[in-house]
């Protein structure tokens, strides 16, 4: 059985990346704890990884706007570079996988010269697509919102 149906996952976000739709397990099965998201191509997460999403407040900021933010507000932006960071290290996967990760995140705008390290980038679209999302989708009928680039 797959583990979407094992862990009753919710969907989040249909096509959030071309291919890729967000989702979270309900309940835990080996590899997919309750509470972890995943991106998932068909039936199992290519990608797992735990939460939050964060939107990235620094977005749009010169580094000396950045160093200028109140403590509160810097505060908010290491959350991000840690959450970044951590959804980072649960990149690795296969070269396949990672390919049509990598190309799906360059479709919605990721430049890998420029972006830096693709976990922060996808952090962030990810939490803006959750912004987005009015409902959850409902994965029999479809219904629902369906993300587009940020």
């Amino acid at each position: 059985m797959c583990m979407q149906c094992t862990t009753a996952a919710e969907m989040l976000a249909k096509d959030v990346l071309p291919g890729f739709s967000l989702m979270r397990a309900a309940r835990s099965t080996e590899g997919w704890k309750a509470g972890q998201y995943g991106l998932v191509e068909m039936n199992d997460p290519s990608v797992i990884f735990d939460g939050p999403l964060l939107r990235d407040p620094s977005e749009g900021l010169s580094d000396d706007d950045i160093n200028a933010l109140p403590e509160d507000a810097f505060a908010r932006v290491e959350r991000f570079l840690e959450a970044g960071g951590a959804l980072n290290k649960g990149l690795k996967t296969d070269p396949v996988t990672g390919y049509r990760l990598t190309a799906a995140c360059m479709q919605h705008g990721y430049d890998p010269v420029e972006g830096g390290f693709l976990g922060f980038w996808l952090m962030n679209h990810l939490a803006k697509a959750l912004e987005r999302a009015s409902e959850p989708v409902d994965p029999v009928r479809g219904s629902g919102l369906t993300t587009h680039a940020s």
